[in-house]
């Protein structure tokens, strides 16, 4: 095992905090428009809920759909990483920067961080997937008109035929 440490990139650091902090700012001055908006909306469910339930879960579905493709990009340049380990044969692989002191594994220790990473991709990009799926189809079934609800179930004479 190397006991050799990668420095921290001290500019990285500083790019990445303030990436953070506008991030932060941009959702802080977001805030009081959607709060605003969704103000309107609430007043306006109490005449028209069903207007209301339909934007709610259009709202909702964008959202779900937003996360979706962010945890999945993320889940993707994991599956970069450690496919970029597993060439090197080390953690982290040559000529990476990192944003805080690291000790370098090789060998064996910087597979099993490859594999790891490559693993815990897959399983949030499946579950992530699945999350979208379900929730669209419920958001689907709830936001359809009172009149057109879908047929029940065949009785057992009917599936017969």
């Amino acid at each position: 095992m190397s006991s050799e440490m990668i420095p921290a990139d001290k500019n990285l650091r500083k790019k990445i905090i303030f990436l953070l902090i506008f991030f932060v700012l941009g959702l802080m001055l977001l805030s009081p428009y959607l709060n605003a908006r969704l103000a309107e909306w609430r007043q306006e469910a109490a005449t028209d809920p069903e207007t209301a339930w339909v934007r709610y879960s259009s709202l909702f579905q964008w959202l779900l759909g937003l996360t979706a493709l962010l945890v999945s990009a993320a889940s993707v340049y994991l599956i970069v990483v450690s496919v970029r380990v597993l060439k090197s044969d080390r953690y982290p692989p040559p000529g990476w920067k990192v944003i805080r002191d690291t000790r370098l594994q090789t060998g064996r220790r910087a597979r099993i961080t490859a594999y790891m990473l490559m693993v815990n991709s897959v399983i949030l990009i499946v579950l992530v997937s699945l999350i979208f799926l379900v929730f669209t189809k419920l958001a689907g079934r709830m936001t359809t008109p009172r009149g057109t609800a879908p047929r029940p179930p065949l009785s057992g004479s009917e599936s017969r035929r």
